[in-house]
């Protein structure tokens, strides 16, 4: 048997023992990428029927998201933050498990506190955070924001303006991830649709203050995560 085959053998052997928890150490990593997408949904079923508790150990944060009820996120051997796939993704506990969950993952820069206690992006202040009032003036932090919260066009007059230049298009089909540079640091846009811009090509992208995260620049540790969820997702929460 190839590989993959035996690793299937081996998951069958240990779901079939029915144990009333389960080890799995990257039980599909030798798998090609469909039968993998296959596998995780056939996971899934079997451990809802059987209710078998799964601990389950995997560098791939697409199977992380899709096939857990609770995540546990690990560096170094130490946990870094626990919680529901929603939640570490959209309220990460540090700059750590931000830049590991999500896929472009997060885009982050440097940013300073003024006087005012607003958060400024590196010296030019490009990007103006409005005032918080538990930060000291000349505190470090960085400021991050997913690709799929940078929008082509602005929708509120209060959304952040970003002057970028584009370096590469990346179009998959059903979306585009645009690569662009922003006061020196590369970030990636997801945007939905066919989008094959040229490179160097300049233009203006915005971003919803709602949408910002902070981090403590020295710690890494979460300041501000958004606190807005999506109404799709309010609505499911409510049946």
């Amino acid at each position: 048997m190839s590989g993959g085959q035996r690793q299937r053998v081996a998951l069958a052997r240990t779901v079939v023992s029915q144990m009333p928890i389960c080890l799995m150490d990257e039980p599909l990593s030798n798998l090609d990428a469909k039968l993998r997408g296959q596998m995780r949904y056939e996971i899934r079923q079997l451990q809802r029927k059987l209710g078998t508790t799964m601990i389950y150990v995997t560098h791939d944060q697409v199977e992380a998201m899709t096939m857990g009820d609770r995540i546990m996120v690990l560096k170094n051997g130490e946990v870094q933050q626990i919680g529901t796939p929603l939640e570490v993704y959209n309220q990460p506990a540090n700059e750590f498990v931000a830049t590991f969950i999500g896929a472009p993952p997060m885009n982050l820069i440097n940013g300073t506190v003024n006087e005012k206690g607003e958060v400024l992006v590196n010296k030019e202040g490009s990007i103006v955070i409005p005032s918080l009032s538990h930060l000291k003036m000349g505190s470090s932090v960085k400021v991050g924001l997913r690709p799929e919260h940078i929008l082509f066009e602005r929708e509120n007059a209060s959304d952040l303006v970003i002057h970028a230049k584009v370096v590469n298009s990346e179009v998959l089909g059903n979306e585009s991830v645009i690569l662009f540079t922003f006061e020196n640091e590369t970030w990636k846009a997801k945007w939905s649709g066919q989008w094959p811009l040229e490179s160097n090509q300049e233009l203006k992208v915005y971003a919803s203050i709602e949408n910002i995260h902070l981090f403590d620049g020295e710690s890494g540790q979460v300041i501000q995560s958004p606190q807005n969820v999506s109404p799709f997702h309010k609505e499911v929460q409510a049946l």
